[in-house]
Parts: structure tokens; sequence; C-alpha cells
């Protein structure tokens, strides 16, 4: 099933007035309210030098979660609407196999990067093996995820994700960690996109001065940032607040430059 969600940018820190606000939507449309508790993932992304997965719009992902096995993740956007952002995505437990059957599927798609080596297993170091085939570390993350699910009260069946993140990039040593709060809804059912969108347009409704529809990955968001911040356009206290997070202001400083660059 392809990956359907829709994103929007926390303005309040409250993390138990957000679950209210998602309790209250839930009640309203006959969810129960089942907490799955919370995680921290650490996310590295890798791209090649020459941008190519970035052009593509293909992102590559090993996510190490506390108790796991890290897995390795290929995501490919397959469209893009203006409520929600639809993506094949492949992931698996990290190992040998997997590594090559990712490797595969993404030559299929960039034909100019198929391997010119054999990758160096020597210690099973996701990083290591992806730099020895000419991948590059382009952006690190760590974020405290609070996931809530919406189970249908008639069918009992899991219709959506709601995850609660609170994520801070890990930049340069020379400048402080800089982060976002962001809610994520992800359908788990086919045929839930109309619904999917209902739900984003009423919470943004219903409460205009804590969400902001947010249309950027986290990935793209994070060197959003990176470029302000190379730029000295970063302004704290004010696109971030004293915390780190990122408020109205930073975030249509961030907006302004996807739109002049998208890609």
């Amino acid at each position: 099933m392809p990956e359907v969600e829709k994103a929007l940018l926390i303005l309040a820190k409250d993390n138990e007035l957000v679950e209210k606000i998602i309790n209250d939507l839930f009640l309203r449309n006959r969810y129960h309210f089942e907490k799955k508790g919370r995680r921290t993932m650490t996310d590295m992304y890798f791209d090649y030098k020459d941008k190519s997965l970035k052009k593509h719009k293909i992102d590559l992902r090993i996510r190490s979660s506390e108790g796991e096995a890290p897995k390795i993740t290929l995501k490919v956007l397959k469209s893009v609407a203006s409520s929600h952002s639809e993506r094949v995505e492949i992931e698996r437990i990290w190992s040998r196999e997997s590594f090559e059957e990712i490797m595969k599927e993404l030559s299929s798609h960039l034909e100019e990067h198929v391997l010119e080596s054999s990758a160096n297993f020597i210690n099973g170091d996701p990083e290591n093996i992806l730099t020895s085939v000419k991948f590059v570390k382009i952006q690190e993350r760590k974020t405290e995820r609070n996931i809530i699910n919406a189970i249908n009260s008639r069918t009992s069946e899991l219709e959506f994700e709601f995850a609660i993140d609170r994520t801070f990039y890990r930049l340069n040593s020379s400048y402080k960690d800089y982060g976002l709060m962001e809610l994520e809804i992800e359908s788990k059912k086919t045929g839930n996109y109309e619904i999917l969108d209902r739900h984003v347009n009423e919470i943004i409704n219903d409460h205009q001065s804590k969400f902001l529809l947010w249309p950027h990955s986290k990935l793209a968001t994070g060197l959003a940032i990176e470029a302000l911040l190379s730029r000295r356009e970063i302004k704290t206290g004010e696109d971030f607040d004293i915390d780190g997070l990122l408020t109205l202001s930073g975030a249509k400083k961030i907006d302004s430059i996807m739109k002049l660059d998208p890609t």
C-alpha cells in the first residue's frame, strides 16, 4: 500500500493540548483513541554528490530506534495533491539482502548511478557501507514521536495514525540545534484520502493559531533551515523560540525558500 499522509506544523508546545484536540476530533468522528506510546528515532538521509535523488524526488534513509535493529527505507514520490502526498515506500530491516534490494530498486529509477563496486560489509555499519558506494550523508536528525491510532468504532479497523513529532536537526557544531513540532496523519486504509483531507481541514479551521498546513518534508525543512543559517537569516527568538522550535515567522521564511527552489 502506498504511503498517504498529511503534515501539520504545530505552533503550540503543549502536548496535552494537542492530544485533547486529537481526542475531540476522534469523538466527533466515532474513532477509538488508542495510544501506542512514545519512541525516539534517529534518521540519516543520503544522496549522491550530484543530488540526483533530490532531483528525482527520492528519499534514502537509515532509521535507528531505541531497542530495534536499524532499518533502510526508500521513498519515491508518486503524486502530490493540495492536501496530501502519496509515496511508494520500501522499508526493510538492515541487512546485506535488504541493502541489495534497495539498491536494485534505486537503480531502476537512476540508471546513471548503477553501483560501480560492491559495498564494503566488513563492519556492517549502514553509514559506512553507504558511503563506500559513494553516497554522502545530507541530514541527521532526532525525533521524539508520540503515536495515537484512530480505530473505527464500528469495524475495529485501524483507519489513521496520528504522530506528534518533536524533531531536532543535528547541524554544524557551530550552530545550536533547531527543530520543529509536527503532526503527521497517515491513512492506514485504502480509499480514506477524502476523509484524511476532511480531518486536516477540520483541525486547521478549528485551531488556526495552533496548526499550519505544512507541505514540506522534514528533510526539505531541515535543508532549508541550513540554507537560512548559512545566509545568516535566522533570528533566534523570532524564527525559532527559546527551545529552538520553529515559529510561524520561521515557517514563512522556509516556505518562501521552498517556493523559489521546490526541488
